[in-house]
């Protein structure tokens, strides 16, 4: 998502940190500081980045006719519905989606325009390419992909969680929300209070839990949900 140039994959993506719209040169400072550290070795052709998924809101496009026009229309289309969603701010977005068959609903994110900007500005003054910027969570999910193919995975960040219902690996459903592990709110209270939006799914399932940066332990997961959580491990989210 948010693809800018055709290149080689780096050895793996970069996570940046970032906590709201004040903090968009925090992250382009971070950035440069690690595209230094490759004065000394071999600078790849290109960088795919993570960010935070608080920061990259996500949406399930509901099917339109507008998805089968022009690129433009397209565009419209999904701005007119994160601005529905998300207030006036989503118009300074920068809006993806990914693919899906006739009459099926698409997964899209956004990004700050902004915040893309001071990226590509700063991969461009460092010569280094940038290929991608993706929210953690749409990277972590497609790394899980080969072992959570189907049913319902829990995307879990430091502050911020995603739990989504897949369908033939596809994302068909995604709802984020804040989230800290103080004691009081736990992965598990977070899926039920998702079961409790979407009762037409049963609890009885196992349940996917990827851990995307927050140091999960099984036993940290907090108890309820049928007890079919299942902590996945990534070898690179």
């Amino acid at each position: 998502m948010f693809r800018t140039k055709r290149s080689f994959l780096s050895p793996a993506p970069l996570h940046l940190t970032v906590g709201s719209k004040d903090h968009w040169d925090k992250a382009a400072a971070e950035f440069r500081a690690h595209l230094v550290t490759f004065k000394d070795v071999e600078v790849p052709t290109a960088l795919d980045v993570t960010l935070p998924s608080k920061v990259c809101p996500t949406l399930m496009l509901p099917w339109s006719d507008a998805m089968m026009g022009s690129s433009a229309a397209c565009q419209a289309y999904a701005s007119e519905r994160f601005v529905a969603t998300h207030g006036a701010r989503a118009a300074e977005w920068d809006v993806v989606w990914d693919d899906a068959g006739f009459g099926q609903p698409r997964l899209a994110c956004a990004v700050p325009k902004r915040l893309l900007d001071a990226l590509n500005t700063t991969a461009l003054d460092c010569g280094v390419g940038l290929r991608s910027v993706r929210p953690r969570m749409v990277a972590a999910m497609r790394a899980a992909i080969p072992e959570v193919r189907q049913g319902i995975a829990t995307i879990v960040e430091s502050d911020f969680l995603t739990i989504c219902l897949l369908e033939r690996r596809r994302v068909v459903t995604a709802h984020g929300m804040p989230w800290r592990r103080d004691g009081l709110s736990t992965v598990a209270g977070a899926v039920a209070r998702f079961f409790l939006r979407h009762p037409y799914l049963k609890a009885d399932q196992r349940i996917a839990v990827i851990d995307a940066g927050a140091s999960l332990s099984a036993t940290g997961l907090g108890a309820g949900v049928g007890q079919n959580l299942e902590l996945v491990r990534l070898h690179a989210n």
